[in-house]
């Protein structure tokens, strides 16, 4: 209910109350005038008839009396008159019936009642004039202002109904203006204003409220400049970064590249000395020769990561519906049986579709599963799996191995470039995992690892979901 009802109704149970209590006053008041009036009146016809009677009593002239009291028993506020001597014997009476009769034995009937008056001289009583009087002048009086009173009532309801609804209205109005300026306000309309005038307390308000809107108004002026300023800058800041990336990768590729040369040159001239002249080298001279292949080839294969790494940042993406499955049975192909123990037991689903870059995606589980296969060497029943499950709404490939695992402590170094937590006899640059981060960031996704010393790791990631339903098809285990 709203606060101009809430106001009118709660004038109109005031109102209403005080007209009831003063029309509850006005009719008892005006019922006991009434029964008063009709005392008087009933004291005035028994004296009058009084009179008649002790004429009567004394001169026992009661042929005389009996018209007075037949007149009288006529009118239609007295019902009976009657006169007894001092036996009580009935000797007039407005009903010749009961001439004869027992004053005693009358009994008063509903909605009657009796007056009596003893009627006496100097020597002592001479009778009873009784008249029964009728109480439906009374009940009419009575119903007459119980009518005046609900006709009042109705009026008075309707008029305090009206005086609400005015109250209700002018209190209210101005309040119903601020809150139709403060739902424009809160719509995004900044430039409206109350406008109140006076001098009372909602005047006031509508002015700290307008004082309000303006300083917000300010405010939000001053953001939106302030904002733009930022943006401006934020765009300034981003072009400016995006160029130092690109040159960056470009001075990384470039010099990457212009590297090769010089390796491929000292690797073929101390396979040129190893061949040629190995026979006249002694053994630490020999030995030497050896190490410098080693580093040069170690060199040439950080050399075509980094290009890798910078490769994948540069080239275009082309988003489609790949089978992860199949990229892996092609990649397990590519790995040697042994790398110094049992070949791992590797296990993949029939099918994991994905949607994603078709070549980005192959590199990624190139670096996964061989990073797997790798620290698997030394298990006495090495195993390597590929699967997905569901966590939440996320969908989470993994690749999970039973190798040495690694502490949890160093996860968060694990995908920055040249990072190793295991040095020798594990081969590698360093950058593999740093490439796997760089392909799933370029999707748009997520990975992170899981893993314990001796008891093996888990490498999850997840990629945006297609925009189709194209992989709804494939059934996915629940997390256990």
């Amino acid at each position: 209910m709203s606060l101009r009802y809430r106001i009118a109704l709660t004038i109109f149970v005031l109102e209403l109350t005080m007209m009831a209590v003063v029309l509850w006053q006005s009719l008892n008041l005006f019922l006991e005038e009434s029964r008063l009036q009709l005392v008087t009146t009933d004291q005035v016809i028994v004296d009058v008839l009084g009179g008649f009677a002790h004429t009567a009593l004394i001169t026992e002239e009661y042929a005389g009396l009996q018209p007075y009291l037949e007149r009288a028993g006529s009118d239609p506020h007295i019902h009976t008159v009657l006169l007894a001597d001092e036996a009580g014997r009935i000797i007039a009476a407005s009903d010749a019936e009961r001439i004869g009769g027992q004053l005693g034995t009358v009994v008063g009937a509903a909605g009657r009642y009796w007056r009596r008056l003893p009627i006496r001289n100097a020597a002592g009583p001479l009778g009873t004039l009784a008249v029964e009087f009728s109480r439906d002048a009374f009940h009419d009086a009575y119903r007459q202002a119980l009518r005046r009173g609900i006709v009042l009532a109705g009026a008075g309801m309707f008029a305090i109904a009206l005086v609400g609804l005015a109250m209700g209205y002018l209190l209210t109005r101005r309040l119903g203006r601020l809150v139709v300026v403060a739902g424009r306000l809160g719509a995004g309309q900044r430039s409206v204003r109350a406008g109140l005038t006076g001098r009372d307390e909602v005047a006031r308000l509508g002015r700290v409220f307008d004082t309000m809107v303006q300083r917000i108004e300010d405010s939000q002026t001053a953001l939106e400049r302030t904002n733009q300023a930022l943006e401006a800058r934020v765009q300034e800041r981003t072009r400016e970064l995006v160029k130092a990336v690109r040159d960056m990768e470009s001075f990384s590729y470039s010099v990457s590249h212009d590297l090769r040369s010089p390796l491929r040159a000292i690797d073929g001239y101390c396979r040129v000395l190893a061949e040629d002249y190995g026979q006249h080298l002694d053994p630490t001279a020999r030995d030497y020769l050896g190490r410098i292949r080693a580093a040069s080839r170690r060199m040439g294969e950080r050399i075509d990561d980094l290009l890798l790494l910078a490769r994948l940042s540069r080239e275009p993406m082309r988003r489609e519906a790949v089978d992860l499955a199949v990229f892996a049975h092609e990649v397990l192909l590519q790995f040697p049986d042994s790398l110094g123990g049992p070949p791992p037991q590797t296990v993949v689903p029939e099918t994991l579709p994905a949607y994603g870059d078709p070549r980005l995606l192959r590199v990624l589980l190139e670096q996964l599963l061989g990073n797997a296969w790798k620290y698997t060497r030394e298990s006495a029943a090495p195993r390597v799996e590929l699967g997905v499950i569901l966590r939440g709404a996320d969908r989470v490939c993994f690749v999970r191995d039973n190798g040495i695992g690694f502490d949890m402590v160093q996860a968060g170094t694990l995908f920055e470039p040249f990072r190793r937590l295991h040095g020798a006899p594990y081969p590698g640059t360093g950058i593999g995992l740093a490439i796997a981060r760089r392909i799933i960031e370029r999707h748009g996704g997520r990975i992170w690892a899981e893993g314990e010393p001796g008891r093996g790791a888990t490498f999850c990631f997840v990629l945006p979901a297609a925009p189709s339903a194209i992989i709804d098809d494939a059934p996915v285990p629940p997390v256990a």
